[in-house]
């Protein structure tokens, strides 16, 4: 089963680096962080806040077949592991709204054109497995989005 601390933190990994031109005199500014959005948001140094609100399984992926391991020379059936939907909202602060709306296009397009995420991108437990990440931009509803903040 995917380590969901694994995946924030190769979320990380990933975007931190990807934030680095827009402003490469500072360096690590801005940055992307792991929150759980309680108490205020400062807009100083500029980040991307990314919060995980939702964690479904993927009901996709449930009837996949079982996996064949060699137990000491005798083969065993195991349920393949639980593949997971994870929802984070992306978040940018900064004092300058064109700063914001920049830190939100390079981690859209971060995401785009790396949206399979792999080997060495990997974090933690993942970077061991023979897994991908898969990135896709998730459209709420209205009433999705006011259940966030209730």
């Amino acid at each position: 089963m995917p380590e969901i601390d694994d995946v924030s933190l190769t979320l990380k990994s990933v975007l931190d680096p990807a934030l680095d031109p827009l402003l490469p005199a500072l360096p690590n500014e801005p940055f992307a962080e792991i929150t759980d959005l309680q108490g205020n948001s400062q807009l100083s140094p500029s980040r991307l806040s990314l919060f995980l609100f939702d964690v479904q399984e993927d009901g996709s992926a449930r009837n996949r077949p079982r996996e064949r391991v060699d137990d000491n020379g005798e083969v065993k059936l195991k349920k393949p592991p639980m593949a997971l939907r994870l929802q984070y909202l992306a978040t940018p602060w900064s004092a300058n709204r064109f700063t914001e709306q920049a830190i939100l296009t390079f981690t859209l397009r971060t995401l785009y054109v790396g949206a399979i995420l792999r080997g060495t991108q990997l974090q933690g437990d993942l970077a061991n497995r023979d897994v991908g990440l898969k990135g896709t931009l998730f459209q709420l509803t209205l009433e999705d989005l006011a259940g966030i903040w209730n």
